[in-house]
């Protein structure tokens, strides 16, 4: 910040001086009339309208910038809360997935219970109907 107010200002010196050197008379015609006026005034008044407009300009773009970034944070503030819901999400389901192995293993071993109850049914089945073949 200090530094653009330092250049600025020395260009500002600079044209202050060009314009005290070039001090003559001149005659602007604007449309339909002629004035005629000191060449600094001109130089003066061409300069401060051209810095004008460039900082009027230059105040729309850093409008238009702070916006942007006002939009982009709450974009990023939307993302972040989305982000920590799916993260809630993800813990939930990891720990149904725990579950479910949990679950799954004690399945897997009531399922081999099961078989080995049908297997002794099957066998005790046999002998009955060995027994009353005999």
């Amino acid at each position: 910040m200090q530094l653009s107010f330092i250049i600025v200002l020395i260009i500002s010196i600079f044209i202050s001086i060009f314009a005290i050197q070039n001090g003559g008379k001149v005659t602007i015609d604007l449309f339909f009339a002629r004035y005629s006026v000191s060449q600094a005034l001109v130089i003066l008044i061409s300069v401060g309208s051209g810095a004008l407009i460039a900082g009027i300009l230059g105040a729309f773009k850093r409008l238009k910038k702070s916006k942007e970034i006002r939009d982009l944070t709450k974009k990023v503030k939307s993302l972040e809360d989305e982000s920590a819901v799916l993260k809630e999400k993800l813990k939930d389901e990891e720990n149904d997935k725990e579950e479910l192995e949990i679950l799954n293993v004690d399945l897997k071993e009531e399922l081999k219970k099961n078989k080995e109850l049908l297997a002794e049914l099957k066998e005790f089945d046999n002998k009955r109907n060995e027994a009353e073949k005999i």
